[in-house]
């Protein structure tokens, strides 16, 4: 604060706040996190978690790998959108290669 007949300094107002609860819980998130990922990506097999929504959280290599994409580009996909552009992405040489052979068929039987 200042004091408007001299110009001086008299005073200030400090806010302090106590963030060690905050930081511990933060310590605990990180700890949890880290076991979650140990656990999950030492299971050989297809591995998964999901919120009440049924979108992915994590996954592991296998699953990723499955999929065709890296394990980050999962997390908050549902089936369907992991699926259904799986599908497409290796169904699609497929039917090029089906409409290929069709019409080279129709053109042999000319």
């Amino acid at each position: 604060m200042i004091d408007t007949r001299t110009g001086e300094m008299t005073g200030a107002i400090e806010y302090v706040r106590d963030i060690s609860e905050r930081k511990k819980a933060e310590e605990a998130l990180q700890k949890s996190h880290l076991q979650q990922n140990a656990i999950l990506n030492n299971i050989p097999d297809l591995a998964w978690l999901k919120d009440r929504e049924s979108r992915f959280i994590a996954v592991n290599e296998p699953f990723a790998e499955l999929c065709g994409v890296s394990s980050k580009d999962l997390a908050g996909k549902s089936d369907l959108d992991i699926w259904l552009e799986s599908l497409q992405k290796n169904t699609r040489p497929m039917i090029k290669m089906s409409w290929k052979a069709a019409e080279e068929n129709r053109l042999k039987n000319r």
